[in-house]
């Protein structure tokens, strides 16, 4: 059975004045004897990313693949831990870096392992990354970055004040939903997926 590990739970807070404090959601997915990281925090979290790899008996030198799901500093701040690591990412944050990086196709998915899949989607950004995880105690699990925020935000709309082009990014929300039985968001707890998918994209009426 695949094991998945959010370790650390992403948040984003209102500090007033147009201020917040956020960190991005990490998630551990272990299959087929490959340690899979989705994303890699801020700057100022590494030591957090450390402890909740050492709780699972690992190391960054032991992760096989680090999965950047989109280029925010708050999802990818530690990539300079993982020097072993095979780093997936979106080929526009990729050429934005100094040294070689195996960069995702965009335009086909890229299987990992037998039961995890990375899917391109979009909508926050330009291009944003989703893990697919089957065969896990929760069923199929979504790590979903920023594309999906927390489990509430499809009450409040929060995604939308953040979301470089809205449509797309409900789109890639919809998908999500009906691939997942658990959604790991980028800046909250996982969630258990209810009955209902988010609500139909809106439509303008021209009297």
């Amino acid at each position: 059975m695949v094991e998945v590990d959010q370790i650390i739970v992403g948040y984003c807070r209102d500090l007033g004045d147009n201020k917040c404090a956020a960190t991005g959601s990490v998630t551990l997915i272990k299959d087929q004897g490959k340690n899979i990281l989705v994303d890699c925090g801020d700057p100022w979290n590494g030591d957090q990313i450390k402890e909740g790899l050492e709780k699972n008996n690992l190391d960054p030198d032991q992760i096989d693949y680090l999965i950047i799901t989109h280029g925010h500093s708050d999802h990818c701040g530690n990539m300079s831990m993982f020097k072993n690591s095979t780093i997936l990412m979106a080929e526009g944050v990729a050429k934005c870096a100094n040294n070689e990086y195996t960069c995702y196709d965009v335009e086909n998915s890229y299987q990992i392992s037998e039961n995890v899949d990375v899917l391109y989607m979009d909508g926050h950004t330009d291009i944003d990354l989703a893990i697919i995880a089957k065969n896990t105690d929760k069923g199929t699990i979504v790590v979903a970055g920023d594309l999906i925020e927390d489990k509430n935000d499809r009450e409040t709309n929060s995604w939308r004040f953040v979301s470089k082009y809205p449509e797309r990014q409900e789109l890639s929300r919809k998908r999500i939903f009906e691939i997942g039985d658990y959604i790991i968001p980028g800046h909250g707890e996982g969630f258990k997926k209810v009955s209902c998918i988010p609500h139909p994209l809106h439509t303008q009426t021209h009297l």
